[in-house]
């Protein structure tokens, strides 16, 4: 039933659409002096010009057949939407987490000392600290390390899952080696789609799969 008046309509519309051509061209026409081809009577052309300019615009029908158009359009774009934008913000967040493991390396290498990433699951976010509390247990002390910088907080229903990393937390050395190779992924609760990040201790090379 849709598609019949669908169609209905929009074929009216393209009716109407050439129907206001023809006029137009015929009217065109009577601008031309008699016996005198490419010569037009100005005066008449003008009249025909104000009444073209009045007639523009679009009919009650053509604006149906366009928002029936946009209508069609919106309600095939938007649950396609809706379903992009979960991934959207699992790869965001995951990608958020892998920038921090790649800062932290690089400030160790840079400032020639101990920094590392801690992901904090309760707070659902990564904290990126400067490792000066007990440098050589390369581990992360709440209140004790200095605390750099803190990730915003990931979207709702996505947490940190299956970490393989000692006490959630990964150092990075001055030789751009890491404290321990592991895993941890960045998962949606509610649709099971994850991240996983991983980081290469002989090299502090972090990847994201």
């Amino acid at each position: 039933m849709f598609s019949i008046v669908f169609w209905g309509g929009l074929n009216k519309g393209l009716e109407a659409a050439e129907n206001r051509i023809a006029r137009v061209e015929r009217i065109c026409e009577s601008a031309i002096l008699p016996g005198r081809p490419g010569s037009i009577n100005v005066g008449k052309a003008q009249m025909l010009i104000s009444r073209i300019n009045k007639r523009c615009g679009y009919t009650m029908m053509e604006m149906m057949v366009i928002l029936v158009i946009v209508g069609v359009i919106s309600a095939m774009a938007v649950p396609g939407f809706l379903m992009v934008m979960p991934r959207l913000k699992l790869r965001a967040d995951a990608r958020a987490n892998l920038n921090y493991l790649r800062i932290a390396r690089s400030k160790a290498v840079a400032e020639n000392r101990q920094f590392g990433v801690y992901f904090d699951s309760g707070a659902r976010q990564a904290v990126l600290f400067a490792d000066i509390s007990n440098p050589a247990n390369a581990t992360y002390e709440d209140g004790a390390d200095s605390v750099i910088e803190r990730s915003q907080v990931m979207s709702q229903g996505i947490n940190y899952d299956a970490s393989s990393f000692a006490g959630d937390c990964v150092v990075f050395y001055p030789s751009g080696s890491a404290s321990v190779s592991g895993s941890i992924q960045v998962k949606d609760a509610y649709q099971g789609r994850l991240y996983t990040i991983s980081v290469l201790a002989s090299t502090g090379r972090a990847t994201l799969q």
